[in-house]
């Protein structure tokens, strides 16, 4: 059990992260690829299938075995520097924070990764010893393998990450930074001051000020996991939709590497663009507004923060123009802009103005088309636009 200790202060810098983490994704996608994985058929069983045709056309099962001997799948620890924080700002910039990695800290991770294994290989030494060369060949590993199993797969992971956000969003609206931390039962239970989090191992990690980032993963199976330096930002990585009846592998459908994503990390290209909003779910502060139009620093973004769909007359709103009546239909391109802010059925029928199962005929038409994504989180299903929604309600396709 991990027992991360928050204070006032920590708690007043809680937030989501505005999206995929791709170094992450990537290196808890590999684990999924390894002979010791185990369960996750129905989430993970056509990508591995997939992905692992990919690694052999591509001829990267090499390099899939040397981050497995820096990152092995069931591991207590794995270094801290394969995920830098700079890797929320995208590939791109992970990967050249991967590549500036201080040389006492590659020495002081690669000591401890390596404390009581028999062998360990040449280029691993060399690696610990700080050799810069090393360290780029292992930063373009890691983008080819990025490329290869999680770029292709964009969409559907983004769609399932902006969905949680909406569910964090949503429960930071409704419940505060505490109604936030309890949303994820059971998966993590949240005990003033204290987040219980199901660990490979028991340990205390004292926040002391510095806050926690939350990051959703597709990856991330059953367990959450934390950084192994307590001394760095901290960061905590969940399966999305954990506490809800879509995680933890309950996304059965979204398993392949449909080649609609992109390939860019945050912001990357494919159905979305440059579609996906930025921006962190933060815990609002004093004065904070609740429907998210607060001050600087309430970061309302993401699937429940979109448009201006409100309450009932909102969807006229000049967010639903004509040409997305005329592709569409009235009502129902009422409905897509209400879901900018997410919401139930009951919900949107009172929004609009309609019948609960006038509400649930769009709405389920809307998701066969792609553009929206419903799962049951609190006893009821909660609707979120996909990125697919979300750029065709901006006008971004």
């Amino acid at each position: 059990m991990l027992r991360i200790r928050f204070t006032d202060r920590d708690l007043a810098r809680v937030r989501v992260a505005d999206g995929v983490d791709p170094l992450w994704e990537t290196v808890l996608a590999t684990h999924q690829l390894s002979s010791a994985a185990r369960g996750g058929e129905r989430a993970y069983g056509t990508w591995r299938r997939q992905a692992r045709a990919e690694l052999a056309d591509q001829r990267l099962r090499g390099t899939l075995r040397a981050l497995h001997t820096l990152a092995p799948p069931r591991a207590d620890y794995f270094p801290d520097f394969l995920t830098p924080e700079g890797s929320a700002g995208g590939l791109a910039a992970g990967l050249d924070a991967l590549c500036g990695t201080p040389r006492d800290r590659l020495a002081a991770e690669m000591t401890r990764t390596f404390a009581g294994r028999p062998v360990v290989a040449p280029w691993c030494r060399d690696l610990a010893r700080g050799d810069r060369d090393r360290l780029a060949d292992l930063a373009e590993g890691v983008g080819r393998l990025y490329h290869a199993v999680v770029a292709p797969g964009w969409s559907a992971t983004e769609s399932l990450v902006e969905a949680d956000r909406a569910v964090r969003a949503r429960a930071l609206r409704d419940g505060g930074v505490h109604g936030l931390l309890a949303s994820f039962a059971p998966t993590m239970r949240w005990q003033p001051p204290t987040l219980l989090v199901p660990y490979c191992e028991s340990r205390e990690l004292s926040l002391g000020g510095r806050g926690l980032r939350l990051v959703p993963s597709r990856f991330c199976w059953r367990m959450p996991v934390a950084l192994g330096d307590p001394g760095l930002p901290q960061v905590l990585v969940y399966p999305a939709l954990a506490g809800t009846a879509g995680g933890a592998g309950g996304m059965g459908g979204m398993g392949g590497l449909g080649r609609t994503g992109g390939a860019g990390g945050t912001g990357g290209a494919g159905v979305s663009g440059g579609a996906r909003p930025g921006g962190a779910v933060g815990a609002a502060g004093p004065g904070g507004a609740a429907d998210g139009s607060g001050p600087a620093g309430t970061a309302w973004s993401g699937a429940a923060g979109r448009g201006t769909a409100g309450r009932a007359g909102a969807a006229d709103a000049p967010g639903c123009d004509r040409r997305l009546t005329a592709l569409l239909g009235r009502t129902r391109a009422r409905v897509l802009v209400a879901l900018g802010n997410c919401g139930t059925t009951g919900e949107l029928a009172v929004r609009l103005d309609v019948s609960a199962p006038t509400a649930s005929a769009h709405v389920t038409a809307l998701r066969d088309a792609g553009l929206v994504l419903s799962h049951r989180t609190d006893g009821r299903v909660l609707h979120t636009l996909t990125p697919l929604g979300a750029a065709l309600l901006r006008g971004h396709v």
